[in-house]
């Protein structure tokens, strides 16, 4: 018996998309456009599983085209009509503070979800870390370095932002500046933090040196009660990985679980290279199983998936 696991997409049938059109307004003047979300992408995202490590969601890497074209929307409309390059950083931001505010539960079902920059394009709307975590990853394209903020006191979430020519309410970070950036209403400009939140404490999650871990994995059943477990993970992120543990366990259909097995893996993972593991887990005494694997960073769950039933 065999069981596979992936956290990398599966393109499927690329020409199936989503389509939106996006209209705002900057500088007194009416922009649009039209964004484009591969199906394969929308459905590879909905399974991703969810950290609270904000930062990968704006480095995430298989985004990146969409992101990008959208990016390249906004700057190229901005430079037609003769602005410059503060224009088109603030301009996205108008962008972002015009798609509507939703709670997570009404858009997912779930009192927290964060998402990533492809699912609020495709649900047209989002929550305060939504639309920062989507504002930070075009403002990144755009070349600025940005960190998701959190106000955990305040329940809520904004951006910092890199510029060189703002002033303002900004939090300083390991010798970077990051100035607020309100996301999820309209008119605040760079710099510029509600009164509401004036004095909150405030944890940034910047995104220059943050590890994003995804894996893929198969399991042999040996016929000994055990499956042998291969596979590796790669690290997309911007930052190293310390402390990296993988563990795998098998389920029953009736909700027994088998032993938790800690795989052999390295203690580092650096940016952009890849790391095997590989070890025996018991299998419980079932028909049908399915397989689980995790991928815990600092002793926090960073990814995981589950085969099918087999």
């Amino acid at each position: 018996m065999r069981w596979r696991g992936s956290a990398d997409p599966d393109r499927g049938d690329a020409a199936v998309s989503h389509d939106s059109r996006f209209e705002w307004r900057f500088r007194g003047e009416r922009f649009g456009i039209d964004v484009s979300v591969p199906a394969y992408l929308y459905r590879y995202y909905d399974d991703r599983w969810r950290t609270r490590e904000f930062g990968t969601y704006v480095v995430d890497p298989f985004h990146d085209d969409v992101v990008a074209a959208v990016a390249d929307g906004i700057e190229s409309r901005v430079r037609d009509r003769g602005y410059g390059d503060r224009a088109v950083t603030e301009c996205a931001v108008r962008f972002a503070q015009s798609i509507p505010y939703e709670q997570d539960i009404v858009t997912t079902g779930q009192p927290e979800y964060p998402q990533f920059p492809v699912e609020t394009l495709h649900y047209e709307q989002g929550d305060c870390e939504d639309l920062s975590i989507l504002l930070g990853a075009l403002l990144r394209e755009l070349g600025h370095d940005v960190a998701v903020l959190a106000l955990p006191t305040h329940s809520h979430m904004c951006l910092g932002v890199e510029t060189g020519w703002v002033e303002g309410a900004h939090v300083t970070h390991d010798g970077a500046d990051y100035y607020v950036v309100e996301s999820t209403s309209p008119g605040w400009s760079i710099g510029e933090l509600p009164p509401q939140h004036r004095g909150a404490s405030i944890r940034p999650h910047p995104v220059a040196d943050v590890p994003l871990l995804l894996h893929q994995w198969e399991a042999v059943e040996n016929g000994d009660g055990t499956a042998e477990v291969e596979g590796s993970l790669v690290n997309y992120g911007t930052g190293s990985a310390e402390d990296v543990s993988v563990v795998a366990w098998f389920e029953a259909p009736d909700g027994r679980i088998g032993e938790t097995t800690v795989l052999d893996t390295e203690a580092e993972v650096l940016p952009r290279t890849s790391v095997s593991f590989a070890g025996r887990v018991p299998l419980p005494q079932a028909g049908r199983l399915r397989g689980h694997l995790q991928l815990r960073l600092d002793g926090g769950v960073h990814d995981q998936t589950a085969s099918d039933w087999e």
